[in-house]
C-alpha cells in the first residue's frame, strides 16, 4: 500500500496527494483551503512555523472563530469532517490512542486480565484513561465514521501500565 506524508510546503503536499488520485487532491485541497482561511483570520499559516499560542488566541474575535479554534487546536480533526466527507472517503483510518471494544456500540472494553474499563473516546482519551487509574491504556486502529471513535476496528492492542507510568 501507499501512505501519505505531509509537509509545510503546499506544493509538496499537493504533489503527494496527486500521487494517490486527482479526486483526493481536489478534496484535500478544499479542506486545506478552509483551514487556511481560518488560519488567515487568526494571522497564522498552515505551512509556516506556528506563532506563540497567546498570539493566536488574542485573534479570536468571534464565537465562530472560538468554536473553530476548539475543534482544530483543542479537538480532533474528525470534528471537522461531516458525514458527506466520510461517505466520499469511506476508507479513512484513525489510529486512536486508547484500547477500544471490538463492538463500536459498547462503552466498555474487556481486558486480558478479565477486568473491564470504560472505552475512552475522543481527543482526551489518554488523559481520561490515566486519570481513571485503571492501569491499562492501549491503541486502536479503526475506520472513521461520523460517530467519534466508533468505526469498525481493524487492529488494537492493550498496554498494562507499570506503577510509575500512571498519572498521580
Amino acid at each position: 500500500g501507499r501512505w501519505f506524508v505531509g509537509w509545510r510546503d503546499q506544493s509538496k503536499v499537493n504533489e503527494q496527494f496527486r500521487s494517490f488520485s486527482e479526486r483526493d487532491a481536489v478534496a484535500y485541497k478544499k479542506l486545506f483551503d478552509d483551514l487556511q482561511s481560518f488560519a488567515n483570520r487568526l494571522g497564522v499559516s498552515l505551512f509556516e512555523p506556528p506563532p506563540k499560542l497567546r498570539d493566536v488566541v488574542s485573534n479570536l474575535t468571534t464565537l465562530e472563530d472560538e468554536t473553530m479554534f476548539e475543534r482544530v487546536f483543542l479537538g480532533s480533526l474528525t470534528d471537522l469532517l461531516d458525514e458527506r466527507f466520510v461517505t466520499v472517503f469511506p476508507n479513512l483510518v484513525n489510529v486512536h490512542p486508547a484500547f477500544l471494544p471490538l463492538d463500536p456500540q459498547r462503552d466498555e472494553v474487556g481486558l486480558p486480565d478479565g477486568s473491564t474499563m470504560p472505552a475512552f473516546r475522543g481527543v482526551a482519551a489518554v488523559a481520561d484513561a490515566l486519570a481513571a487509574h485503571h492501569g491499562w491504556i492501549g491503541a486502536t486502529v479503526h475506520l472513521v465514521t461520523p460517530q467519534t471513535d466508533r468505526g469498525p476496528v481493524l487492529a488494537r492492542r492493550p498496554l498494562k501500565l507499570r506503577g510509575e507510568d500512571e498519572a498521580g
